[in-house]
């Protein structure tokens, strides 16, 4: 219920008009652990590490996804820069040939 309250009045300080000393908050992680809750204790099944260690393999997934993201760019950009330095050397190489023709 601790919870639940605190979300009550955040919601009730955002209906009422906001003075220089109120902060707005937004809070979907709250409601979202609110209703998670409601819901499995309403089922008898509510137990709360069950749930984050959902949300924490989630993140660890996601985490393992940037990293392997990450590391496909910095290959990708190690090769164009490879090539770049190819291309340019080509490139001074061709206009020392223009020279030498003149």
């Amino acid at each position: 219920k601790g919870m639940k309250e605190i979300l009550d009045a955040i919601k009730e300080s955002q209906t009422a008009p906001q003075e220089r000393n109120e902060v707005y908050l937004r809070c979907p992680t709250l409601e979202h652990m609110l209703t998670a809750m409601d819901t499995r204790a309403k089922e008898g099944k509510y137990d709360s590490s069950l749930h984050f260690k959902a949300q924490v393999d989630q993140l660890t997934g996601r985490n393992d996804e940037l990293r392997s993201e990450l590391r496909e760019a910095r290959n990708e950009a190690a090769q164009a820069k490879s090539a770049l330095e190819k291309a340019e050397t080509k490139i001074q190489k061709l206009e020392q040939e223009i020279q030498s023709l003149r």
